[in-house]
């Protein structure tokens, strides 16, 4: 049987875990240390994706880590295929990324404001962007498939995607009627 473990530990005023791989009930054996973020462990783990120092990678138990990105504070979602959705923080904002098995790609620059929704299945997400200016603050929904984005040109106030990616519900018109719901659509 396959054992991973954590231990917290301090390292430069902060808190971190090191991980440990255990194998048929020996010993633990340190796999790497000081990470700030555990982001996805395979199944059968052999594969553990993790954020430290600002930085994302991807381990495979008894090889070296491999960098994805040196600018990852948050990982929206890994498929099983590699791809990965995450975000990168600066003084100005947050930025989405989409790394694609090779390399990242800065999907929205500085103004990323939050996911709503992600597919299971395929890389999809149903995200939203925020600008803001001397007069307005205004919401954007957006969809990313792989590294392309498209923006929702209509007056959402909630919206799911469905499990593959493929369909999209939303509520639009959120101010109809007197209730304050609007209409389902698909």
């Amino acid at each position: 049987s396959k054992i991973l473990y954590q231990k917290l530990t301090i390292d430069s005023d902060r808190y971190c875990v090191d991980l440990y791989y255990s194998k048929s009930g020996k010993e633990g054996t340190l796999v790497e240390s000081a990470i700030d973020k555990i982001c996805h462990i395979s199944e059968d783990l052999t594969q553990i994706y993790y954020i430290k120092s600002g930085s994302l990678y991807k381990l495979n138990i008894g090889g070296k880590p491999k960098l994805i990105s040196d600018k990852a504070n948050n990982v929206i979602k890994i498929y099983d295929s590699g791809k990965i959705y995450f975000t990168a923080s600066i003084d100005k904002g947050a930025s989405l990324y989409y790394y694609n098995g090779k390399k990242d790609v800065k999907l929205v620059s500085n103004n990323f404001y939050s996911c709503e929704d992600v597919s299971s299945e395929k890389p999809v997400i149903l995200y939203y962007t925020e600008t803001v200016t001397d007069t307005e603050t205004s919401y954007a929904y957006k969809i990313a498939c792989d590294a392309n984005t498209y923006t929702l040109e209509y007056d959402i106030s909630s919206a799911h995607l469905s499990d593959d990616g493929e369909e999209l519900y939303y509520i639009t018109n959120p101010a109809k009627d007197s209730n304050g719901f609007g209409d389902l659509m698909k």
